[in-house]
């Protein structure tokens, strides 16, 4: 609530020199109406194993243990429970945007525990991109990752992204920004990537509705 009230502070504070939105990022297991936010994303931070919340994006530790500890070391049967969660995370939030689709990658830039291009990483994967096409809501090309020097890529990988073109799914740029330093962070780099894959355009959310921008 007191973040809703900052916004709508701001809101009449810069009336005159730019238009904002009071928008959220939804968690999965978050039970939180967005009924009266203007947008939300749709997100899985956590996954949930006998009764735990296991957050796959606090540390290269943690994660290490619960795969350790809760999976039997077997990193795979980790991801496969991550992409099931994000397969259904349109159906649990309603939200707008689909958020970092392959977060649990955070830490694994040298393939510390995923071979990301071995079958079962890439099937799980592609399962949770098939559960989501028919919303038509667009997938965050989530730049957060590569402006804090912890990947190289974007969130979806580009693999990924190639099977969410291949689907006729649409794409959406973001900072993820926490600070004015990151935003449009890595934008324009990513639109020649998103080219090279073969999109055309992005989408990019007003009250009305997406409207299409052309990537050139």
């Amino acid at each position: 609530r007191a973040y809703q009230k900052e916004i709508q502070r701001l809101k009449e504070a810069y009336a005159d020199k730019i238009i904002l939105y009071c928008g959220v990022e939804q968690d999965f297991y978050s039970e939180e109406s967005v009924s009266d936010f203007a947008y939300a994303i749709g997100s899985v931070h956590y996954i949930k194993r006998d009764g735990q919340f296991l957050p796959v994006d606090e540390g290269a530790d943690i994660m290490e243990r619960d795969i350790r500890e809760l999976f039997c070391g077997d990193p795979y049967a980790y991801a496969k429970v991550y992409f099931e969660t994000v397969g259904e995370v349109l159906k649990k939030t309603g939200a707008d945007i689909i958020g970092h689709l392959d977060l649990l990658s955070k830490f694994n830039e040298k393939q510390v525990f995923f071979n990301t291009k071995d079958k079962r990483y890439r099937e799980y994967g592609i399962g949770a991109i098939e559960a989501l096409i028919p919303y038509d809501k667009p997938f965050e090309i989530n730049m957060g990752a590569i402006y804090r020097g912890l990947r190289g890529e974007a969130y979806p990988s580009v693999d990924f992204l190639g099977e969410i073109k291949k689907r006729g799914g649409n794409i959406l740029l973001s900072s993820d920004s926490h600070d004015c330093n990151s935003l449009w962070y890595h934008f324009e780099e990513m639109a020649k990537v998103a080219m090279e894959i073969g999109f055309h355009s992005v989408l990019i959310w007003t009250p009305e509705g997406f409207e299409e921008v052309g990537l050139r």
